[in-house]
């Protein structure tokens, strides 16, 4: 018996850096939903996304030390 995992929604995080010609541009994040079910929101999103920006912000904090 083979047992096969159904992924419906998977997000796709693309983090683009600041422009080093212009001193004021930030990074810029993406996320996009892909997958069979990608227009509608998975069961637990919101969450994801708050934990992924949460751990960008640090990450982006410890590279500028």
């Amino acid at each position: 018996m083979e047992i096969k995992t159904e992924v419906p929604v998977y997000i796709d995080f693309l983090v683009f850096p600041a422009r080093a010609d212009d001193k004021a541009s930030r990074p810029f994040f993406r996320a996009i939903r892909n997958g069979p079910k990608r227009d509608e929101a998975p069961p637990g999103e919101p969450r994801i996304m708050r934990s992924l920006f949460q751990a960008l912000q640090k990450s982006i904090g410890i590279a500028r030390m």
